[in-house]
Parts: structure tokens; sequence; C-alpha cells
């Protein structure tokens, strides 16, 4: 009789064990085969009576700056007052309360949004501040 209660424990294991195999297949196809959402950012439009054009640098003079857009070449006039910035790689530890952060990325349907760039802007850069 032990034999047999022994069998029946055996057979209930592996029909556990089986389930959830089952189981874990029918999630994993799941996952593999649902439909990647697509997401875009989309660049706002600047505000009124605000001008701005975007481009690769062709040449700079003492007084300009020559971009290669879209849209061909355009020249970009600069006055002593034009504000210059740059962009540099920063550490997180780097980051302080009160600075301006710009965050973008993509969606991701794992993790419903994938960070891929953070521009920190420090507080006394930040006009109207």
């Amino acid at each position: 009789m032990r034999f047999l209660s022994d069998l029946n424990s055996g057979r209930l294991l592996a029909a556990g064990l089986g389930l959830a195999l089952v189981a874990m297949v029918a999630v994993a196809a799941g996952y593999l085969t649902r439909e990647q959402e697509r997401h875009s950012l989309e660049v706002a439009a600047p505000p009124a009576g605000v001008e701005y054009v975007r481009g690769v640098v062709q040449s700079v003079t003492a007084d300009s700056i020559t971009l290669l857009t879209d849209a061909g070449p355009a020249t970009v006039r600069l006055t002593p007052a034009t504000r210059r910035e740059a962009v540099e790689t920063i550490g997180l530890s780097q980051v302080r309360p009160g600075d301006w952060v710009n965050a973008g990325g993509v969606g991701h349907a794992q993790t419903i949004y994938v960070l891929t760039a953070l521009v920190v802007i420090p507080a006394e850069n930040v006009e109207g501040r």
C-alpha cells in the first residue's frame, strides 16, 4: 500500500510540475508575441514670436554660425548679448535641488517608459528664478 501512495504522490508532483511548465510557457509566449506599443516624442512648437533653427554647424565666424538644416544652409547672426551654452556629461551627484530637468525617452512595453536622455540646467542658469 505504501508503494501505491508513493506512486500517487510522484504522479501528483509530476502533474504539478507539468502544469507549472505549461503556465510559464504560456506567459512567455504572450510576452514575446504581444504587440509593442509605438511612442514618439514630438517636438513642441516654439512660443508665439520665437523663432528657432537647428542643424549641424558648417562654419563659424566672429559674429555668425552657418548651420546645415533639413531645409538647407542657414546663417545665424550672433551679438554680444547672445547666450551661449554647452551640454556636457555630468554625474548624478552633480544634480541639485532647484535645477531644471528635461527628460526624454521612449515607450517600452515592460517598463512603460525608458529614459534615454536627461538634460540638467543648473538653477543659477534658469531664467525667471
